[in-house]
């Protein structure tokens, strides 16, 4: 897959607001030797800085069945919840996994300190390593995301450990989901 050009020793910051979709694409095409930074526009008070205060984000993901199946589903629900409902008819008709990684207590406020982000982080990879043991043969991923900014350009850079061969990132509009980015394999 392609990766943007840089020179890895000069860290980089980012400080971003755009759809979903394209916050996971950055993420992953920045890969996994930058340094880099993401700041969360913080709604109270209105900055980008991190507060100083304690982790208060927990995450949760749903156990992984064994399967056979070359394709599941990802839902997150992180800054809201979502609902399986809004997800396009041919996902949940496939018969195809749906797994949810969830916050605790979802919020838009829910990164508010750097560490909240890397126990995202962290629940992700956990998710995505059981993912791959117990789902050997899948090779397309269907993300519905509910995150915040940092917590989308993170979980873009799992494409860069390899947790992530192709995935397809799903927007809601007007109430429902519908395919937004295809990444990986020859899509890019």
């Amino acid at each position: 897959s392609r990766r943007l050009t840089m020179d890895p020793t000069v860290p980089l910051a980012i400080f971003a607001i755009a759809p979903q979709p394209i916050l996971i694409a950055l993420g992953s095409l920045i890969g996994d030797k930058q340094q880099v930074t993401v700041f969360q526009k913080q709604r109270d008070p209105d900055s980008w800085c991190w507060h100083d205060e304690e982790c208060r984000s927990s995450f949760q993901h749903d156990a992984v069945p064994s399967s056979d199946s070359a394709e599941v589903a990802l839902v997150l629900s992180v800054s809201g919840t979502v609902s399986k409902e809004t997800l396009p008819a041919e996902v949940a008709s496939s018969g195809m996994p749906v797994l949810e990684l969830r916050a605790a207590n979802p919020s838009v406020y829910i990164a508010r300190t750097q560490e909240d982000v890397r126990a995202f982080e962290r629940e992700a990879i956990s998710l995505l390593d059981e993912v791959h043991s117990a789902m050997p043969h899948v090779a397309k991923v269907h993300i519905f995301p509910a995150l915040p900014v940092s917590m989308a350009v993170t979980l873009g850079g799992l494409f860069n450990r390899n947790l992530l061969t192709k995935a397809v990132v799903y927007e809601k509009t007007d109430g429902r989901f519908s395919q937004s980015i295809e990444r990986g394999g020859s899509e890019d």
